[in-house]
C-alpha cells in the first residue's frame, strides 16, 4: 500500500490529543514509509484513518484504521504467540529448547518478540518464524510442524533436485535416453554431465539442438516424458513440411532451382527443397552461395525475391557474381586508412570522396566473390596478425557504413596495403584457376 486513499487526509487533532502523544507504544508501529506525508503526530487515537503499520517488534506488516489500534487490535502474528504461549507454556526440562535442541537452534531471534524455544512445548501450535542454519531462508511455521519433521523448504527443493539428479548405475539419462543426451549443451552446464542426471530430474539443463543447432533452456524431465518437448525449431519444421507438401513439380526445388542451391545442406533436419512448396512458411536455414553466410528466413520470403537474398550481400547493395572493386580509402582529417568493397558502377566510391575520403587504390575483380575474399583477407591481416583496432566509430562516418573497415593512417604505410591487396588479388586468382582445372577434367 502506498499514499493512503481509503480516507481523505485526517483533521489535525488539538494539541496534547494526537496519537502520538496519547498512545507512543502504538505509534511505534506506525509504518514509516506507506503513509504518505501523514505521520502519527497528524492523527487523533479515534481518527478513521486507514493507515499501514508495521510491528516495531516482529516487523509484519499490515492496514488497519487508528482507531481500530487503539481499541486494543494489534499485531496478528504477535498476538497469536501470546495466546499460544498461555496454551503451551512447558513443564521444566520438557520445552522445545530441551527436547528438540537442534530445531530451537532455528528459532529466529529477533522476529518472535519475547518468546523463546524455552516458553513453548514441542507440540505447540504456535506459529513462529524460524531462521534455517544451512541457507538462512527465513519462513513462519507452527512449533509443532517442525517437531513432526518438516523444515526449510528451499532446502528441501534442492535435497529433492539432488536426489533426483543423481542416477543409479546404468540409469542415467545418457545410459536411457542417448536422443536426449545427443542434445546436452557441451559447455553451459558447467560440470554436469548427461551420465550425471536421471530421466526425470528437475534440472534446468541448457541444450543444443544436434540437428539444427538451436539452443534453449528446459527442465530434463520435461524432455523425457511422454510426448515431451523438444527443439522448437526443428518441430516447426515438421509441422511446416506436413502442411505445406507440394505436388509433383510444384517443389521449391522444381520452381526455384537457384534457391534451393542455397537451402542450407546440415541445418534443416531431413527437411529439403523438394519437399516444400515456394509459397510455404516453413522458418529453414539458409547459406549465401556467393559469401557462404548462414541465416534462417522464411522459404515464401526466399521466394518473394529470389535474385540475391543474403543479408550480409545485400547490406552493401552487392551482387557476388557481378564485378566489383576493391578500394582504399584515406581520410586526412580523420587520420584514417579503409579498405572495402564496391559493386562496379554502385556509386559507393563517390560518396565516400564527397564525405572527404581520398582514393588511393582500387582493384578491379570479375565477380563480387572473388573481391569480398580479398577484402576478407586484408582484414584479418589487419584484426588478426597485426592486432590492430578499429579507428572510427560509426559517428564519424558521416552517415556512411563501414566504421569497422578502418585503421590508424600511422600503423601501416600506403605502400604496404597497396602491397598487400595485390598479393591477396594473387592468391585468389590462382585459386579460381585451380578451381576451373578441377571442374574441366
Amino acid at each position: 500500500m502506498g499514499t493512503n486513499r481509503k480516507a481523505p487526509r485526517p483533521r489535525k487533532p488539538a494539541p496534547g490529543r494526537s496519537l502520538l502523544e496519547l498512545h507512543p507504544d502504538i505509534a511505534a508501529d506506525w509504518h514509516p514509509t506507506k503513509n504518505g506525508d501523514v505521520g502519527p503526530g497528524d492523527v487523533s487515537s479515534g481518527s478513521g484513518f486507514y493507515a499501514a503499520w508495521r510491528c516495531a517488534k516482529c516487523g509484519h506488516e499490515w492496514p488497519t484504521t487508528v482507531s481500530a489500534r487503539s481499541i486494543g487490535r494489534g499485531c496478528r502474528p504477535c498476538a497469536s504467540v501470546k495466546i499460544g504461549r498461555a496454551r503451551s507454556t512447558p513443564t521444566p526440562g520438557k520445552s522445545l529448547a530441551d527436547v528438540y535442541p537442534d530445531v530451537a537452534a532455528e528459532w529466529h531471534p529477533s522476529r518472535n518478540g519475547d518468546l523463546r524455544p524455552q516458553d513453548v512445548k514441542p507440540a505447540a501450535g504456535t506459529e513462529v518464524v524460524w531462521l534455517c542454519g544451512t541457507c538462512s531462508h527465513e519462513w513462519p511455521a507452527p512449533v509443532n510442524n517442525r517437531t513432526r519433521g518438516t523444515g526449510c523448504s528451499k532446502c528441501a527443493e534442492k535435497d529433492r533436485a539432488r536426489k533426483q539428479a543423481t542416477p543409479a548405475p546404468g540409469e542415467s539419462l545418457a545410459d536411457l535416453r542417448p536422443d536426449v543426451a545427443a542434445d546436452w549443451h557441451p559447455t553451459k552446464n558447467g560440470d554436469v554431465t548427461p551420465w550425471a542426471v536421471n530421466v526425470g530430474s528437475v534440472f534446468r539443463a541448457e541444450w543444443r539442438c544436434h540437428v539444427c543447432g538451436h539452443e534453449w533452456p528446459s527442465v530434463v524431465g520435461s524432455r523425457t516424458r511422454p510426448r515431451g518437448s523438444g527443439c522448437s525449431e526443428c518441430a516447426k519444421l515438421r509441422i511446416g513440411a506436413s502442411r505445406s507438401t507440394p505436388k509433383a513439380g510444384e517443389s521449391l526445388q522444381d520452381l526455384f532451382p537457384n534457391l534451393a542451391k542455397e537451402w542450407h545442406p546440415t541445418k534443416n533436419g531431413d527437411l529439403m527443397p523438394s519437399m516444400v512448396k515456394p509459397g510455404a512458411r516453413n522458418r529453414v536455414n539458409w547459406v549465401c552461395s556467393a559469401c557462404g553466410y548462414e541465416w534462417p528466413t522464411r522459404v515464401n520470403d526466399r521466394a518473394k525475391t529470389p535474385v540475391g537474398g543474403c543479408p550480409t550481400c545485400a547490406e552493401y547493395g552487392f551482387n557476388a557474381a557481378a564485378p566489383a572493386v576493391v578500394y582504399f580509402l584515406h581520410h586526412p582529417d580523420l587520420d584514417a586508412h579503409k579498405v572495402g568493397i564496391a559493386g562496379e558502377g554502385s556509386g559507393r566510391l563517390s560518396k565516400f570522396v564527397r564525405a572527404g575520403w581520398t582514393v588511393v587504390h582500387s582493384r578491379q575483380f570479375a565477380t563480387g566473390a572473388a573481391a569480398r575474399s580479398v577484402e576478407k583477407a586484408v582484414h584479418t591481416w589487419w584484426r588478426d596478425d597485426l592486432n590492430l583496432p578499429v579507428w572510427l566509430a560509426a559517428a564519424d562516418m558521416s552517415g556512411l557504413r563501414g566504421h569497422t573497415e578502418t585503421i590508424a593512417a600511422t600503423e601501416l604505410s600506403e605502400f604496404e596495403i597497396i602491397s598487400r591487396i595485390a598479393a591477396e588479388a594473387s592468391r585468389v586468382a590462382t585459386l579460381e584457376r585451380e578451381a576451373d582445372c578441377v571442374l574441366a577434367a
